[in-house]
């Protein structure tokens, strides 16, 4: 009997183990959005136009593909290699996108509006400027802080004893 005890002792203690053994591992493995990871993303691309008979979502689609490759460009490139880039086709440009979204769309007053999202992904980015010797930099978002500091007599004033805090 004790020893039925002590064997429904352990099995109820290792199944919490092995429990947090796979809790653990779900968390380590797919933690990450894999939806966000190898892309260059351009947010809130702006489009509008007029309605007419020859209205074409698509052709507004095209317009902010056109506009985010050259936000991305002049947010990667020197300004020296934007020329190099200047005449790629539509066609070639869809193949760079991963995917887009449509944030917000209105049809008022015989005017369209939209603002996108457009994904990009980047190893076909990259491969297409290696191709065409353009070296890159990826932009990354950095926070920085600065401390503002006083130097008088070529001494260092602290911040609340500056003239112009104080003042």
């Amino acid at each position: 009997m004790n020893n039925y005890l002590f064997l429904k002792y352990l099995g109820n203690i290792s199944s919490r183990y092995i429990c947090i053994f796979f809790a653990v591992v779900t968390f380590l493995f797919f933690s990450k959005s894999f939806a966000a990871e190898n892309l260059f993303t351009i947010n809130d691309v702006s489009v509008n136009g007029e309605i007419d008979l020859n209205f074409s979502r698509e052709k507004y689609i095209n317009k902010a593909f056109l506009d985010s490759f050259e936000i991305l460009m002049n947010k990667i490139l020197l300004s020296s290699d934007l020329k190099k880039v200047k005449n790629i086709k539509p066609k070639e440009i869809k193949n760079f996108i991963q995917s887009f979204q449509i944030l917000e769309e209105k049809y008022s007053k015989g005017e369209y509006s939209a603002i996108f999202r457009i994904f990009y992904n980047d190893k076909k980015v990259k491969k297409f400027l290696g191709e065409k010797n353009i070296s890159f930099s990826e932009p990354r978002y950095i926070s920085a802080v600065f401390f503002p500091v006083f130097f008088i007599n070529k001494e260092i004033q602290n911040f609340n004893e500056n003239f112009f805090y104080k003042n």
